[in-house]
C-alpha cells in the first residue's frame, strides 16, 4: 500500500497539498507513511479522526444496507469490522496525538456541517 501512495505522490497535482482517506489502517502503515514523508520531506500537518458515536455508526450503516441494498452490511459483517476497527486502526488515535497531528471533528451532523469543521481545521 505504501508503494501506491508513493507513486502517487510522485504527480505533480500533489505539490501543494494532498489528503489522504481511509490511509492509514494499522500503527506499522502510519510509520511508513511519516518515513515516506521525511524522506519527500513533505511533512504530515494534520491527521483528521472523524467521531461518530458507535450507535449512530450502527444507524447509519442499517440505513445503507436498506438504502442501497448491500448485503455486506449484515449485523455479523459490522460487528467484525468494528472490531477490527478497534484492534487495528483505533491505535492510530494515540500515535498520531503523541505526534501533535490529531485534529478530532465531531462527525454528527449534516454532510456540510462536517465538511466545514474539517474546514476550519485544515
Amino acid at each position: 500500500m505504501i508503494g501506491m501512495v508513493r507513486e502517487r505522490l510522485a504527480h505533480d497535482d500533489t505539490e501543494r497539498g494532498f489528503i489522504l482517506d481511509g490511509f492509514p489502517r494499522t500503527v506499522a502503515q502510519a510509520e511508513a507513511l511519516t518515513q515516506l514523508s521525511e524522506e519527500q520531506q513533505r511533512p504530515i500537518e494534520h491527521v483528521i479522526s472523524i467521531e461518530v458515536p458507535q450507535e449512530e455508526l450502527l444507524q447509519r450503516l442499517a440505513g445503507r444496507r436498506q438504502l442501497e441494498g448491500r448485503h455486506d452490511d449484515t449485523d455479523e459483517a459490522i460487528r467484525h469490522r468494528l472490531e477490527v476497527y478497534e484492534r487495528e486502526t483505533a491505535p492510530l488515535i494515540d500515535y498520531y496525538r503523541r505526534q501533535g497531528l490529531l485534529r478530532c471533528i465531531v462527525g454528527v451532523g449534516t454532510i456540510d456541517e462536517i465538511f466545514q469543521r474539517i474546514a476550519v481545521v485544515l
